[in-house]
């Protein structure tokens, strides 16, 4: 039997969860933009996090009217989302089929936005084979890091501004050495912490070609 009350219930499985009761997906509001995430859909776990990571995205991404902006591990459209209210052209990445759901539902009726649901990392390799070229790149990828392939890849589509949302030193060490090595400094990194009295930290880190 169900649990008593109204509360949303379903059941997550490997495939598309199933609504026993009510809608499982919730609304989150960031930025004065409204978020819908199903069940098996990743996002930040808290408002005021999510806030604080998109004020730093959006100041080191600095992004003009009618830019190019990649965003790699988009999830349901977060960052796309605000990126493309600043009047960027923005194309957003995601791997995991609810999530690319989530973000066309919360991109819908933005001209300048447009949802792939594609590895990161087959669509860059792609793209850098096609001579494509983004203005800015934003990529929040998960624990492991994005990795020195896609880093190369990422540093081929030639943006002038790379922002790197991360939740693991580690990992970001990683790529910012491969990112280093493509031919990008790292201008600045500004960490968050939203997992207070826990050894897990966000960081924002900026990269811009080297001088």
């Amino acid at each position: 039997p169900l649990p008593p009350g109204d509360a949303a219930v379903a059941l997550v499985g490997a495939g598309k969860p199933v609504d026993l009761r009510g809608d499982s997906a919730v609304v989150e509001r960031v930025a004065g933009f409204a978020f819908r995430v199903s069940a098996t859909s990743f996002f930040q776990p808290g408002p005021a996090g999510a806030e604080a990571l998109v004020r730093l995205v959006l100041a080191g991404a600095a992004v003009a009217e009618g830019d190019r902006v990649l965003d790699g591990y988009a999830g349901v459209g977060l960052f796309a989302r605000v990126l493309a209210a600043e009047g960027a052209h923005v194309t957003a990445v995601e791997a995991h089929g609810g999530a690319a759901r989530d973000a066309r539902h919360n991109l819908d009726g933005l001209a300048h936005a447009a949802v792939v649901r594609a590895d990161l990392a087959r669509f860059v390799r792609g793209a850098a084979a096609a001579g494509e070229r983004f203005d800015v790149v934003v990529i929040d990828p998960p624990r492991r890091g994005a990795g020195e392939d896609v880093c190369r890849q990422l540093a081929q589509l030639a943006p002038r501004r790379l922002v790197y949302v991360s939740c693991d030193p580690a990992a970001l060490a990683r790529d910012a050495r491969g990112l280093v090595d493509a031919g990008y400094d790292l201008v600045r990194a500004t960490p968050v912490d939203q997992f207070a009295q826990t050894a897990a930290i966000e960081t924002v880190a900026v990269f811009a070609p080297a001088r």
